[in-house]
């Protein structure tokens, strides 16, 4: 026979109990799921970025769940476009909070499936109730400091004005060929302008107009990079970059592909491999999954980079037409072209 038992009025009857909470990040709206576990999850709308209203969430789904308010919190979100800044939010709260690589989440790819946020969010809750259980289900991201994550600035801006500057140039000698007008020169370079001068009069005004616009572009962001490279040279020079100092030793390898080394990627192969006197190199703080490299051509490149100062190392005999011995490193960097 079972009997009902009435807790005394004045007795705190709330659980030390874990919260998980999962956090669907998007430019507008958040959706939040929020369980202990035990219970469905309690669902939530809130504006993105909008931290005191996810505050008010945990509260409420936290009385819901009848947890005390000196419970756990163990939220989760894929990592995006919001970075770091909600993981150091929720960390001064103190609250354990993971960053989940969004590539290592499971989905059934033998049929179409619904997507929509709230799904999503259910979905990760649900894994990372797994995840706590002991299973591991999913790459989790390590966070970068404060200084790391600003050193990647300059790096990745001057990759993505080189991009730029080849869009610009591939995009004035499309241009140009419209009126079989070919350019013999470097499209941007110092003998462009009078190339220009000759040929101008030959397209129609405002196609001369558009090209006259890209050339101003491609103007400014060679004019970024180059201010780029002079101040990277000299914070190196005043050694404010000790492991990219340390890299000019290693051959073949240029200013950019260092940088990209210290700040994302794994150096032990580009020391062990170099002909150069050896170097310690710490690993840094990286914000990628554990054992996964950042980058996947410089690792081939730094290979070769380091072995064709072998003389009997195939890749770098290959000019010569020798016979080629086996290497790891040139089993590594085989699709590498020559330079």
């Amino acid at each position: 026979m079972q009997t009902t038992q009435t807790a005394p009025q004045d007795k705190d009857t709330a659980s030390q109990g874990e919260l998980f909470a999962s956090f669907e990040l998007a430019d507008k709206k958040w959706k939040l799921s929020l369980s202990d576990g035990r219970r469905g999850p309690s669902r939530y709308t809130v504006d993105a970025g909008d931290t005191d209203v996810v505050l008010e969430c945990l509260t409420k789904a936290r009385t819901r769940c009848g947890l005390s308010a000196q419970c756990k919190v163990r939220p989760c979100y894929e990592a995006g476009r919001d970075g770091w800044w909600l993981h150091r939010w929720l960390v001064v709260l103190g609250v354990d909070n993971i960053v989940v690589d969004a590539a290592s989440i499971e989905v059934n790819r033998r049929a179409r499936r619904a997507k929509t946020d709230r799904l999503d969010g259910d979905k990760l809750l649900a894994m990372l109730l797994r995840q706590h259980a002991g299973e591991r289900v999913w790459s989790v991201l390590r966070e970068p400091s404060a200084e790391a994550e600003d050193a990647r600035r300059t790096h990745r801006e001057l990759a993505r004005l080189m991009h730029e500057r080849t869009a610009h140039t591939n995009r004035i000698g499309s241009l140009l060929l419209l009126h079989n007008l070919r350019a013999h020169t470097v499209i941007g370079g110092r003998d462009w302008a009078a190339c220009w001068d000759r040929h101008r009069t030959q397209v129609p005004p405002l196609l001369r107009a558009e090209i006259e616009r890209e050339s101003a572009w491609l103007k400014l962001v060679k004019d970024q990079i180059r201010a780029l490279e002079v101040a990277r040279r000299q914070e190196i020079e005043d050694g404010k970059q000790p492991l990219v100092a340390q890299l000019v030793r290693l051959r073949a390898i240029g200013p950019n592909f260092k940088s990209s080394c210290v700040t994302g990627a794994l150096l032990e192969d580009a020391v062990r491999l170099s002909p150069a006197p050896a170097v310690t190199l710490q690993r840094p703080e990286s914000h990628m999954p554990r054992g996964r490299r950042w980058i996947s051509w410089p690792d081939r490149f730094d290979a070769w980079s380091g072995c064709r100062g072998e003389p009997d190392c195939a890749q770098s005999n290959r000019r010569a037409g020798r016979l080629r011995r086996h290497c790891p490193a040139c089993d590594r960097s085989r699709r590498v072209p020559s330079q």
